[in-house]
């Protein structure tokens, strides 16, 4: 009996680093909850544009973690983590978010949320992965300035 529990710890461990090696090797931040949407997991790249490392967010709250705000108004996003439990489904956050990270930073970020579902198809926490467009929507206002700046003649040429 000892020797099937040793075995079974065995593979439990080697099923926790084969997730948190997976969880590394995403590009995406991902942050994981329980149901009742305090963190769990975080990744290296949720932990950098969060500011909080997964130590000092385990258990906290997500709201806490996670902060969003519409980037025009300022006012604070919907809880897409609630969404998601509330649908049952994947729910993405609107356009124009912000990320408020714990240092200061504000990173534009398209997002998604997604229920963890166990055997029995029971909600029991809620997964986000969300990514840092910062640069892309610059890019995209920068497009847009250009395209609508006086001196461009119906073809597009400038006038110098």
């Amino acid at each position: 009996m000892l020797e099937s529990l040793g075995r079974r710890e065995s593979a439990l461990h080697e099923s926790e680093e084969s997730l948190a090696i997976t969880l590394n090797a995403i590009g995406d931040a991902v942050i994981a909850t329980d149901i009742g949407r305090r963190i769990t997991r975080m990744n290296p790249t949720a932990e950098r544009l969060t500011a909080w490392s997964l130590a000092e967010a385990k258990g906290r709250p997500l709201a806490e973690i996670f902060r969003i705000v519409n980037d025009q108004s300022r006012e604070t996003v919907a809880d897409p983590a609630q969404l998601a439990i509330t649908l049952g489904e994947v729910v993405s956050l609107p356009k124009h978010t912000l990320l408020l990270a714990r240092d200061g930073q504000e990173y534009r970020i398209a997002d998604s949320a997604a229920p963890i579902r166990d055997a029995a198809n029971e909600i029991v926490g809620v997964v986000m992965v969300f990514t840092d467009v910062s640069e892309q929507y610059r890019s995209e206002q920068g497009l847009a300035r250009e395209r609508s700046e006086p001196g461009d003649d119906a073809g597009g040429h400038r006038d110098w």
